[in-house]
Order: C-alpha cells, then sequence, then structure tokens
C-alpha cells in the first residue's frame, strides 16, 4: 500500500494573516502621520507583552538577534558563555559577536533541553554567563539554572524565541533571569512579519535596551555607548497586536493538534517525543518527534524524504548542532562531548504543526507516516 499522496502540499507552518481590511485603519495613520518607528504601535506592543507576561518591562527590537546582541552587551560579560549544543545557532553568533568565547554543553535527553549537570560541571574561572533555551516552546530547567547562576555569581538569560505563552510552574515565560529573549519572525507561532522582545525585571537593563535599539543615544545628540539600529517599525508593531489578540487560543489550538500526534504516533514503535515536564506548558512553536531507525524500520531522514514525496513537508531540527557547523569550527568539540545532543539532532524531525490547523489535518499526516512504515516492513 503506498503512501497517500495530497496533491495540495502540508507546510511545516502557515502563519496567520489578518485580513487586510482589519489592520487597514492603523497602516493608514501610519502613512498619514509619518511615523514609522518609535511611535505608539510599539508602546502598545510593549505594554500588551508586559502585561500579558507578567513582567515589569517588555522591549521591542528588530529581531530576538538583535535583542540577545544588546542584553549580552548590557551585562558587561567577559569570557566564556555556557549555552546548549541543540539550539539555532543565533544564540552562539550573539555570544561571539559580542567579543566572547563558547562553551557548548550536552542537553537532557527526555526534554531536549541544557542539562543544568552539565552546566555546572563546565563552570571555570572564564564563566560569566549561563544562555538556557526553551527549545521548541519547552521551558529548560528553570530552577536549577538559577540556583547555579546565584551560587557561582554568573548572568543567566534565556532563548525564548519559540516561547512565547509557555509557562513554567504557572509563570510566563518571561520572567526568570536577568532576560528572556522572544522571536516574532514568521517560523514562530505569532504572525509579525520580523521582530523580537526582550523582557526583564531589571530597570538598569531596560534602559540600556531602548537606548541600544536605537544606536546607543540617549537623546538626538548623545550616545552612551557604541550600538546599531535595532529598532521595530510600527507596520511590525501593529501586525503584533493583532496576532497577540488570539495568542491563548493559538496555544489551545497548538496542544490540541499535539494531542492528535501524540495519540496515534505513540502506539508506533521507533517514535518518541520530547518530555514536557507536569509543573511547564510549551507553547509548542514546533512540534518534533525522534525517530529510533532500528525500531522504527528507517532512518529519519529516508522518512524525511517519503513524506516529501507525498507533499508533508517536516524540518530536521537542529541538524547539524551548533558545534558541527563550519561558522563555529574553531569551537568544536570532540564527538564524546555532546553525546546527547550528536544523537539527537540525527534523529529528530519537526512536522507540520500551525495555530489554525486542524486534528483531522494532523491525522492525515499520521495516517501516512503509518502507511510509510507499513511499506517499508513489507
Amino acid at each position: 500500500m503506498s503512501a497517500e499522496i495530497y496533491y495540495k502540499s502540508i507546510p511545516i507552518t502557515k502563519p496567520i494573516v489578518p485580513e487586510f481590511e482589519t489592520i487597514a485603519p492603523d497602516i493608514s495613520e501610519i502613512l498619514e502621520e509619518g511615523k514609522t518607528t518609535n511611535a505608539k504601535h510599539v508602546e502598545e506592543l510593549e505594554n500588551t507583552v508586559a502585561e500579558y507576561l507578567g513582567v515589569e518591562h517588555a522591549v521591542a527590537v528588530s529581531s530576538s538577534t538583535a535583542g540577545m546582541m544588546l542584553t549580552i552587551k548590557s551585562m558587561g560579560l567577559n569570557g566564556e558563555v555556557i549555552l546548549p549544543g541543540f539550539d539555532f545557532h543565533s544564540s552562539a553568533d550573539t555570544v561571539l559577536w559580542n567579543g566572547l568565547k563558547l562553551k557548548f554543553v550536552d542537553i537532557d535527553p527526555e526534554t531536549w533541553t541544557i542539562d543544568p549537570d552539565k552546566v555546572e560541571e563546565n563552570i571555570t574561572e572564564n564563566t560569566s554567563a549561563i544562555c538556557g533555551a526553551h527549545i521548541f516552546g519547552n521551558p529548560c530547567d528553570i530552577e536549577k539554572l538559577q540556583q547555579i547562576a546565584e551560587d557561582n555569581n554568573l548572568k543567566l538569560y534565556f532563548d525564548a524565541a519559540h516561547a512565547l505563552g509557555s509557562k513554567y510552574h504557572n509563570e510566563y515565560i518571561g520572567n526568570f533571569g536577568n532576560a528572556e529573549i522572544f522571536s516574532l519572525n514568521p517560523s514562530t507561532s505569532n504572525f509579525v512579519g520580523e521582530g523580537g522582545i526582550v523582557t526583564t525585571n531589571d530597570d538598569d537593563l531596560k534602559d540600556y535596551l531602548l537606548a541600544g535599539r536605537n544606536y546607543g543615544d540617549e537623546n538626538e545628540l548623545s550616545s552612551r555607548f557604541p550600538a546599531f539600529n535595532a529598532r521595530m517599525s510600527e507596520f511590525n508593531a501593529v501586525l503584533a497586536n493583532y496576532s497577540l489578540q488570539n495568542i491563548e487560543k493559538n496555544i489551545r489550538s497548538r496542544n490540541g493538534v499535539v494531542t492528535k500526534y501524540r495519540n496515534v504516533l505513540g502506539n508506533i514503535p521507533g517514535i518518541s517525543f520530547q518530555k514536557i515536564t507536569e509543573h511547564s506548558r510549551s507553547a509548542y512553536n514546533d512540534f518534533a518527534i525522534s525517530i529510533n531507525p532500528d525500531e522504527f524500520g528507517m532512518t529519519r531522514d529516508e522518512l524525511s524524504d517519503k513524506l516529501s514525496e507525498v507533499n508533508i513537508e517536516t524540518k530536521k531540527n537542529y541538524y547539524p548542532p551548533v558545534h558541527r557547523q563550519q561558522a563555529y569550527s574553531e569551537h568544536a568539540q570532540s564527538e564524546t562531548d555532546l553525546p546527547v545532543t550528536d544523537e539527537l539532532s540525527e534523529h529528530v524531525l519537526s512536522l507540520p504543526i500551525w495555530s489554525q490547523m486542524s486534528s483531522n489535518l494532523a491525522g492525515k499526516v499520521c495516517t501516512n507516516i503509518q502507511k510509510i512504515r507499513m511499506d517499508v516492513l513489507k
């Protein structure tokens, strides 16, 4: 039996774009007033995010990468930053751009997030900060990381690119460490076009970010420090404000899709899932499975190719892992350093998920995976 072909493809994600008529009044107002940046829609977004998350400050920036660059700069770090090898490489980029050194550590084999025990083992006199990451929206072990940072007098910040709306012990991600950095780019669950948000309860860090996103300027004639343009446009802020109106509804929808995936795929030998601890809620920016080829009957790459043949898009996060990529060859570590990361990166496959994806469509993805496996086992 061959896998069923869908002539209309099932994409890995599909952003929810507001009807133009809905945003037209705000867009027209921006054009009429000529205030395309540093104006009321960005301020509204910052206030909305801060209120939603229950955090003191939310600073809008042009991208999460720019926000992380400024966050690191604001903390006055030296030496090394400890971070996971299983993450998008922008976290490593921002460390290097700040003239710091990378220290990659391994991840927990169940949650796929940074392993606090490995963090603690790798702290030296050169360590100045820890970067945690909420992979695919799944909160990492914040409590342990905060204790480690406190015990060793280290700064702690989080790559929260995928985690807007995720919770840890019933508190929204965005409230932890010195700062947390969210992404609003097209691949995330909140359609903005491009953008990022940095949240913090630190007044000084907030002031630094506000100046830093505007060339370091305190006013039109005086700059506090060398910086760059990281301002979010008013147009992006308009999209963000409309997107955030439905964030809880969208998260519930995504969790429903994941429930469908887990219920069906969980019965297939060789497929396992990222563990979400009982005290956490994932916003499920992505949903990934891990393929054990010996039990499943084919490799992750073979399954991905077969799904592509029936117009189902998948993604191999994060392969190769950061410490194996050419750009970071100077920081590469031996194969024994990050065994969990290296193995997982060869087995993880992200499946289609978006906020308006139906349970029925998720079921079709599952059906095709089942049929593909049956064909292989014949």
